[in-house]
């Protein structure tokens, strides 16, 4: 009975190290991000139940772009999230998360230049152009429901996730599997992972300028990676996804302003109904005991077929403090090039986005521009307890990104964001 017992008990162990061994590419990758973020990993030990409040908050068009609507504000989101993990065997997880989101404010419908007149380099005499904001106030909720469960096996895990998200003009339905394989006595792991969605939109009469009443679009994606322990306080990741997406990809609410022989028309923002999307990522995480901390360093490289490319690097360091607080300050840096059929609006035709054909786009997010976000994370564990507050602060500009941008798209975004969240262990 004592020789049982011991081997129970260090078959146990094993496997909780295995766990978090398994865990441990996944958050370098940042895969299952939306499904525990703010709430603790997942244990093979505890339930854990948690709850998350978070408010997203646009800045009003900036004074240099003018606005033609009631006045300049800009999407807000209230967010609640409820999160559970339940240990349902000693080698399975399964996860549980519920998203409800409130949606309001105005937004981008296109952009109208205040003078076409041009100067003898090409360039607009006057480059500050006009947003023309939507009319009616968008008042909208999103819910969402995914649930996912994890198996841990001597050599690692697999796991299967699901969910649907829906909107008043959207629905999406997802799914994805994978896993980590460990060898190399558990200094090297491999993570893997497939996974598809399945989206309609069904654009609201009052904003839609496109005839169709329904548009469908499905995606694929893949993503291999291999982590590295390198000693006993560094790792490293690198990782490698590929989506594809087909369909419906143009913004329904968005129109594209162009001047054709000193008309100013607006025609419905057109897109490629394909998409191909590589992504490269590189993380390091150093734990350094003398000081308390870790530093978290990751360098993301984005490429598409619409030739926008993007960089993105994000360092933040992870502190622990007496008395169980941890403070996580982190910054973000992000620039992207313009997509090829994109124009902030056109002064030869709408239809000159992509040569030969009729894609055209002046979304904002398909612009070149940078972005510097600041963020601030506390944490504070009490017994079973963990309370977790952020405050993130996102500014985006032009003269931010790595490239020349000719002309301006005064629809950039800034943003706040705060959350809090109580998560519980039993």
């Amino acid at each position: 009975m004592l020789i049982t017992k011991k081997q129970n008990y260090l078959k146990r162990k094993t496997l909780k190290k295995t766990a978090l061994l398994a865990l441990l590419p996944l958050l370098l990758l940042g895969v299952g991000e939306s499904s525990v973020a703010g709430f603790s990993e997942p244990s093979l030990d505890h339930r854990i139940v948690g709850f998350q409040m978070s408010a997203y908050d646009e800045s009003s068009l900036r004074a240099s772009g003018n606005a033609q609507s009631n006045d300049r504000d800009r999407y807000s989101k209230n967010i609640s999230q409820f999160y559970l993990s339940l240990p349902v065997t000693e080698k399975m997880i399964v996860e549980s998360t519920i998203v409800s989101e409130s949606i309001s404010g105005a937004f981008p419908i296109y952009i109208q230049p205040t003078d076409i007149r041009l100067d003898s380099a090409g360039e607009p005499i006057n480059p500050d152009p006009l947003v023309v904001m939507s009319s009616v106030t968008e008042e909208d909720v999103r819910r969402k429901l995914s649930t996912r469960t994890t198996y841990f096996h001597d050599s690692g895990s697999v796991f299967g996730s699901a969910g649907i998200s829906k909107e008043d003009d959207y629905r999406s339905i997802f799914a994805e599997v994978g896993g980590v394989l460990h060898f190399n006595k558990r200094a090297n792991a491999i993570d893997f992972g497939f996974g598809g969605s399945s989206d309609n939109v069904t654009p609201l009469a009052e904003n839609n300028p496109s005839s169709a009443a329904s548009h469908g679009r499905e995606s694929l994606s893949a993503y291999a990676g291999v982590s590295q322990i390198i000693d006993r306080n560094s790792t490293v990741h690198f990782g490698l996804s590929f989506t594809w997406e087909n369909g419906f990809l143009s913004d329904p609410y968005q129109f594209v302003g162009s001047y054709s022989d000193d008309i100013f028309i607006q025609t419905p923002d057109s897109r490629p109904d394909e998409r191909a999307q590589l992504v490269w990522n590189l993380s390091y995480r150093l734990f350094l005991p003398a000081r308390s901390g870790a530093l978290h360093a990751d360098y993301r490289l984005y490429q598409d077929n619409w030739d926008v490319v993007s960089h993105t690097l994000d360092v933040s360091w992870n502190h622990s403090l007496p008395n169980n607080w941890q403070i996580i300050p982190g910054l973000r840096y992000y620039s992207q090039s313009e997509a090829d059929f994109y124009d902030p609006y056109f002064l030869v035709s709408g239809n000159d986005g992509l040569e030969g054909s009729s894609y055209s786009s002046s979304d904002f997010r398909l612009s070149p521009y940078g972005v510097i976000s600041l963020r601030f994370k506390v944490i504070k564990d009490i017994e079973n307890w963990r309370i977790t507050l952020l405050a993130e602060n996102y500014d985006s500009d032009q003269d931010l990104g790595l490239g020349n941008v000719k002309t301006v798209n005064p629809a950039l975004v800034d943003f706040t964001f705060f959350s809090i969240g109580v998560d519980h262990k039993f």
